[in-house]
């Protein structure tokens, strides 16, 4: 999604050239940047750039990687959210925002997954993008953001079979911050639940996150959690006996892993 959302600015500079952008020269600049299509960027594509009904049209080829596009039906305004939250990442281009001012022009992301065939279409209005533009500058609104979208996102593919008889039923948002509520397959038994047992345990959940893969997040999710000031809490229940283990993570000690992590290099 970062690379769309760099693809979106760097043609858009283009448009900046105009001394008037009417519906005329808003189609031909759609026109003229649909002849760099399609652009390639990584695991998705763009295919096809138009204008119409006020809005600049992105046709998006989906590898999928991040999340089935399918199991997302009826939940689009999660996409809508992160979409809008990449476009707002870093405001590296002052202009495209003046145009997006000045012309009240929407943006619409039309994907298509191509594992799913699943289609999924995300109108950012021009309303919506300067408020989120708005509220995004605030760096701890911004990183708590980040949390949320995460949160939602996971929650909107759940239940997601782990492996290991881990499956990851729900997660939400509570005020200490993001939770992940995980069904066991095998008993939690008294002696799990000793103190220093879940602490061994707690301990080896912080190195699975903070160790965590960057395509799917997990690096990001620590580092704006410790910047907004939020833990991130596993609750793991036995399917077998129901026994139950709470694991919350707090933002001092992913923020001690993560500098122990760098004085061993």
């Amino acid at each position: 999604m970062k690379k769309i959302s760099f693809i979106i600015f760097i043609l858009f500079g283009a448009v900046i050239t105009l001394c008037s952008c009417n519906d005329a020269k808003l189609k031909a600049f759609a026109d003229e940047a649909n002849k760099m299509c399609p652009m390639n960027l990584g695991d998705n594509s763009i295919t096809k750039i138009t204008y119409e009904d006020n809005a600049f049209n992105y046709y998006v080829n989906d590898g999928e990687t991040e999340f089935d596009l399918s199991k997302l039906e009826g939940h689009e305004d999660v996409l809508k959210k992160r979409y809008m939250y990449n476009l707002t990442e870093g405001d590296e281009n002052p202009k495209f925002w003046k145009l997006i001012e000045d012309e009240g022009v929407n943006l619409k992301l039309r994907y298509t997954g191509m594992k799913s065939g699943k289609k999924i279409d995300v109108l950012l209005t021009n309303s919506e993008l300067l408020e989120y533009r708005g509220k995004m500058r605030n760096p701890q609104l911004r990183a708590k953001t980040f949390v949320e979208l995460i949160t939602e996102s996971i929650n909107a593919t759940c239940p997601q079979d782990k492996g290991d008889g881990f499956n990851m039923k729900k997660a939400h948002m509570d005020s200490h911050g993001m939770v992940m509520e995980v069904a066991l397959k095998q008993p939690i038994t008294p002696d799990m639940m000793v103190e220093s047992n879940v602490s061994k345990l707690k301990n080896n959940f912080i190195e699975l996150l903070c160790k965590g893969d960057e395509e799917d997040n997990a690096i990001d999710l620590v580092k704006n959690a410790i910047d907004a000031n939020l833990c991130i809490t596993y609750i793991l229940t036995s399917e077998a006996n129901k026994n139950s283990i709470t694991l919350q993570i707090t933002p001092d000690e992913m923020k001690e892993f993560m500098a122990s992590q760098k004085s061993d290099k």
